[in-house]
């Protein structure tokens, strides 16, 4: 319960969650390592400093893997917005619809395939560093598509969104029965404990998933 207590102070305080959240984010990488050597506990909170890094450069990583889907969603999407300021049209939606060019539509498609291109994948690429702690390792695209395009993490992805699904629809629920009260800063205490709560357990339960089938992958 301790080190469950720690990640979740660390989560619950929305501003200060924004730096804290790079330790808890490094001790999710532990878990995954943690699981990797088939240990069945949660390893200890220790070396915050280490564990910040960590969490700083599964982010880069992150943004690295994102950067395809960046690049066409700016193509597909911003030069529209751009070239509706340039010429002060005024942002309705028949304008927008007005605005597309033909490159809109297929380069919306792409975004959307590259988006969860991106998500898939970089669970994989983050591991891949936590394995060996090179950073460089996170970018061995061959070693990353290999692991990746298995049965195994299909199945994993699989479940680990069902059960971040289940999750956040008990949570829903909660906020909901808590929303019925008028009491305003109850309702934004709830959200925060359930938020931070959710955003814990679920990355735990996903590094540590993947971890167990790494090797194996």
């Amino acid at each position: 319960m301790r080190k469950f207590g720690i990640g979740f102070v660390l989560l619950v305080f929305p501003i200060l969650s924004i730096i804290t959240g790079f330790l808890v984010k490094g001790y999710q990488l532990e878990c995954a390592r943690t699981a990797m050597k088939k240990k069945q506990k949660l390893p200890e909170w220790i070396d915050f400093s280490k564990l910040f890094v960590n969490g700083i450069l599964a982010l880069i990583i992150g943004i690295v893997y994102a950067l395809p889907f960046l690049i066409f969603l700016f193509l597909s999407v911003g030069t529209v917005f751009i070239n509706m300021i340039k010429t002060g049209t005024e942002l309705t939606s028949e304008a927008l619809i007005t605005s597309m060019n033909s490159f809109t539509v297929p380069g919306l498609i792409i975004t959307i395939i590259l988006f969860v291109l991106a998500i898939y994948i970089t669970p994989i690429a983050v591991l891949n560093f936590v394995n060996k702690n090179k950073f460089k390792d996170a970018f061995k695209l061959k070693l990353v598509f290999k692991k990746a395009f298995t049965s195994k993490y299909l199945i994993t992805i699989i479940f680990i969104l069902a059960y971040s699904i289940i999750i956040f629809m008990i949570t829903g629920g909660i906020n909901y029965v808590f929303a019925l009260s008028a009491n305003t800063i109850l309702i934004l205490i709830i959200q925060n404990i359930l938020s931070a709560l959710t955003s814990f357990i679920i990355g735990v339960t996903a590094f540590t998933l993947i971890g167990e089938i790494y090797q194996k992958l």
